[in-house]
């Protein structure tokens, strides 16, 4: 039967009215239990802690505090959770979970229902300063200054600073290319932070959020977001980049993006060691090798270095080969590139001005870094490395007292103007690796 527009109107007053009626009370029910596991049926060889996300039935619950997690062994695990979005009648429709870092291989099978967690054996404390942000896990401290160009300021384990003065940089050039320019010149940018956040504090899992921009010669762009993710007994910091094209496409090439820390070097030259994950192993060298050399230093020195022990002092060795230690080259310089999908070349040289020499060449790199020396260094990775390509690790300065860590996304591109939506593009980890190496 038609209906009249007053009659429509009407009945949809009428079914609002009942809609907005409120509903009866409900006992409390203990949700149902909940089981996760992996697609592919077993965990990573090594879990750096755990992050997923849970679906409820609508009107099952309405909280996360009270939620538990068990292995497969029904031992409970160190579990924290917060809601991710709600049903209409208020009650969680998504969850989102955090699990510790695992010595081993984490569970490959997750229960999660009602009880109470235990305490991560290093739980994540974070510590508001008025100029800073503190995070603590176990005996490793970071410190986030609320302004300046550094994103962590300095990381430290117990007492002594691994690693500092952690910064994004950013280069453009004005033309495409040499052959379109004759004056070609290249503009170098460093962060400046605007903004820092503190969005889920321990302790499990806490997270920060870094908003600032890129500025250098005069000029501010390219403003960012970080998030940087720290998980209870996990050494390092996992750092999420995003950041907003607001150049001009007719002169602005974006040459580079990248992330730069320093790392303090106090060892002797052939006490620092270099690793750098390659696509079936490790490279794995001193910046001053004491093998393969005319004259042995002898099997002590030789596998003390190859394990990444400290090695004798060197006055044991007998004078003439104590006096031809610094003849030895000092590579300070290395630099793994993926130029493409199919190949990477990893060179080195002694410093900046001499000629690199090519060490290695392979297919696909999977992009990590260590510097450091028996007492300890620092490591950076990049997710997905070779996928990222034109990418690069770079290691500089290994001869001097401070040496730097280095990942950048290369090639230049011209992207358009005024791009609202946000590009993530690469996820960093920082790791301090204490003891032997």
């Amino acid at each position: 039967m038609p209906l009249s527009r007053r009659a429509l109107l009407q009945s949809s007053l009428l079914g609002g009215a009942v809609l907005a009626l409120p509903t009866p009370a409900r006992a409390a029910k203990a949700p149902p239990a909940t089981n996760v596991h992996w697609l592919d049926g077993s965990p990573p060889a090594w879990d750096g802690g755990q992050i997923w996300g849970t679906p409820w039935p609508r009107g099952t619950l309405r909280g996360t505090d009270r939620l538990q997690a068990h292995d497969a062994d029904g031992i409970a695990l160190p579990l924290q959770s917060w809601p991710l979005a709600y049903w209409p009648d208020g009650s969680i429709k998504w969850s989102g979970h955090a699990l510790p870092a695992m010595i081993d291989r984490g569970p490959s099978h997750v229960s999660i229902g009602i009880g109470r967690n235990p305490a991560p054996a290093h739980p994540v404390r974070v510590e508001q300063q008025a100029d800073a942000v503190l995070v603590h896990v176990g005996a490793t401290s970071w410190r986030l200054p609320r302004t300046g160009s550094a994103i962590i300021a300095a990381a430290e384990r117990d007492g002594r600073t691994l690693l500092r003065n952690v910064h994004l940089l950013a280069s453009a050039q004005n033309a495409a290319s040499d052959e379109e320019s004759e004056n070609l010149s290249v503009q170098r940018y460093t962060s400046r932070i605007d903004a820092l956040t503190v969005e889920q504090s321990g302790p499990v899992r806490a997270v920060v959020k870094v908003e600032g921009s890129h500025v250098g010669n005069g000029r501010q762009w390219l403003p960012f977001s970080l998030r940087l993710y720290f998980t209870a007994d996990s050494p390092a910091v996992r750092i999420v980049h995003s950041f907003i094209w607001d150049g001009d496409a007719d002169r602005d090439f974006l040459r580079g993006l990248g992330i730069r820390a320093q790392v303090p070097m106090a060892a002797p030259l052939h006490d620092r060691h270099v690793r750098i994950a390659t696509d079936d192993g490790l490279f794995s060298e001193a910046v001053r090798p004491l093998t393969g050399l005319r004259r042995d230093v002898g099997e002590t020195f030789r596998q003390a270095q190859i394990d990444g022990r400290a090695t004798p002092s060197v006055d044991t060795l007998p004078d003439r080969l104590r006096q031809l230690l610094d003849n030895i080259p000092a590579w300070g310089d290395f630099r793994l590139f993926q130029g493409n999908a199919q190949g990477f070349t990893l060179t080195k040289r002694t410093r900046k001005g001499r000629a690199p020499i090519q060490s290695l060449e392979g297919d696909r790199a999977r992009g990590l870094a260590y510097v450091g020396t028996p007492s300890g260094g620092a490591a950076i990775g990049m997710a997905d490395f070779w996928k990222r390509h034109p990418v690069q690790l770079d290691i500089d300065g290994r001869s001097a007292a401070r040496g730097r860590l280095c990942h950048r996304r290369r090639g230049i591109g011209r992207l358009r103007s005024r791009q609202s939506a946000k590009r993530g593009w690469s996820n960093a980890g920082l790791a301090d690796r204490g003891g032997r190496r």
